[in-house]
């Protein structure tokens, strides 16, 4: 428990302040497995990594798809069914 009184001379205000700290379930603190911990953080680094590697595939997968439209002749697209909509 904290006490506290602060006063002011020029406006003679007082604060007068107490101050309560409560700690529960202290002695229930786990201990930290760090080598867990860290294969845990390598487990999730290595999944970045295969998400990112994924990520690249499929946009060179694209761009290839994209060239090879490119150097394909125009297809028309024939809309003699009627609209969509």
């Amino acid at each position: 428990m904290e006490t506290g009184v602060d006063y002011n001379s020029v406006t003679r205000a007082s604060v007068i302040s107490v101050r309560f700290k409560v700690e529960f379930g202290r002695g229930n603190l786990k201990s930290s497995n760090c080598a867990q911990l860290y294969d845990i953080t390598v487990a999730r680094d290595q999944l970045a990594l295969d998400k990112a590697s994924l990520e690249l595939e499929l946009l060179r997968a694209q761009i290839a798809a994209l060239q090879s439209a490119d150097n394909s002749p125009v297809q028309s697209i024939s809309t003699s069914g009627g609209d969509d909509w």
